[in-house]
């Protein structure tokens, strides 16, 4: 983009990166409007600019902050004959200190000024760009925009709203011959902060006229985004725009009880183990209504072999891990071993390790309680299920009776 011949609007121009961008454009062959409440600062600018450049000037002066500052404005320049081919809204306030500890009055000048000021010379400017077919707009936002700023809250959000605001505006007009763009400084010598008790590094401090500089020069290449600081703060906005890394799959050996994901992570959620444990047990009352099949509470008169019949296969959820339901299994009618996840024995000895244990002799449980009702393998493999059949159980053999099986 050239500069040269354009007519440019500057807020903030009175010091700062909006004098700086005074400057800037009129050193490129740009007519410039500068506007600031300071009308004596103006007046000396335009002085400066006049006998540097040979360019028009057309100081402004104005307070945005106000409810019908940006009208003010919009008239002024339409009783004045001027058309505004590029608008930077630099114009920016904001106060430091805890926010409820400051006086309300300031902080909402902050956001009349960098909020409302802004949208609405946006959209009066704008709109009469949208209607030529061609102009630009240069909001100057701040590597605040990226990260919340405790002592500078207001400020802070103001500038995440200058950046939310623009990136949409310039999606709207992508083929109105307008081009927007948003410029984030870092920390720039523009004393902003005097009058208060901070104070910043001059290491990592940018001046003024490298930041106006670099800013026109992203904006004539097209840019969205110009990080006109130090390589240091755009590193600080970098890491925000990326998103929070994605959980990751558990390896698994063999040999080994398969890992649980923890609770909430993408599709591995998985049921609390608590709602079943309370559900079956006898002191308390289910908080869901349980199907004939889950073990204490089906119908006393339903055999339990009909129970399970009933109950149609299911296809476990966690498909492809060890270790999870993928078959069907069979209750143990004599041997000795122990139940591992829900089988029940009818005779002999050993523990239940996560079911009931049901039957006569009674066999002593780990837990007491069912935690979840289903085979894990779906076969009997010395007393424990594992691949859908009997196998070495002493004293015995399976039934026949298919129990369908269910991951947990």
């Amino acid at each position: 983009m050239d500069y040269t011949g354009i007519t440019a609007l500057v807020t903030g121009a009175s010091r700062g990166i909006g004098r700086a961008s005074a400057r800037e454009l009129a050193r490129r062959g740009a007519h410039v409007v500068p506007l600031a409440r300071s009308a004596d600062a103006l007046d000396a600018l335009a002085a400066e600019i006049r006998a540097r450049h040979p360019v028009d000037v057309h100081p402004l002066a104005a307070d945005l902050s106000t409810p019908d500052g940006p009208a003010l404005v919009v008239r002024e320049l339409a009783a004045r004959g001027i058309t505004i081919d590029l608008l930077i809204n630099n114009a920016g306030a904001g106060t430091v200190g805890p926010f409820l500890h400051r006086p309300y009055g300031p902080q909402r000048a902050t956001v009349d000024l960098n909020v409302h000021g802004l949208m609405a010379l946006t959209h009066a400017i704008g709109g009469q760009m949208v209607a030529r077919g061609r102009g630009g707009i240069i909001n100057v936002s701040s590597t605040a925009a990226f990260q919340p700023m405790p002592y500078q809250a207001g400020y802070a959000a103001t500038k995440a709203f200058v950046l939310s605001f623009t990136e949409a505006l310039a999606h709207e007009l992508r083929d109105s011959g307008v081009r927007v763009m948003a410029a984030h400084p870092g920390a720039v010598d523009t004393g902003f902060f005097d009058g208060t008790t901070a104070v910043m590094d001059p290491r990592v401090t940018d001046s003024p006229d490298r930041v106006a500089a670099k800013t026109l020069d992203d904006f004539a290449r097209g840019r969205l985004n110009s990080y006109p600081g130090r390589p240091l703060h755009r590193a600080q906005t970098v890491v925000a725009r990326f998103p929070a890394p994605r959980h990751r799959r558990p390896r698994h050996r063999r040999g080994e009880p398969p890992p649980r994901p923890p609770h909430g992570h993408g599709r591995l959620r998985h049921r609390p183990t608590n709602v079943a444990r309370r559900a079956r047990t006898p002191s308390r009352t289910p908080i869901f209504p349980l199907p004939a099949w889950c073990g204490p509470h089906a119908p006393a008169g339903k055999p339990a072999a009909a129970s399970a019949a009933a109950r149609p296969p299911r296809r476990s959820r966690f498909r492809g891990w060890p270790g999870r339901a993928h078959g069907t299994g069979h209750r143990h009618a004599a041997g000795s071993g122990s139940t591992r996840d829900g089988h029940r024995q009818a005779a002999g000895s050993g523990t239940a390790r996560d079911g009931t244990a049901t039957g006569t002799p009674p066999v002593p449980a780990r837990h007491g309680t069912a935690r979840h009702g289903t085979a894990r393998h779906g076969t009997a493999r010395h007393g424990t299920a594992r691949h859908g059949t009997a196998r070495f159980g002493a004293g015995g053999a399976a039934s026949p009776v298919p129990v369908p099986a269910r991951g947990r």
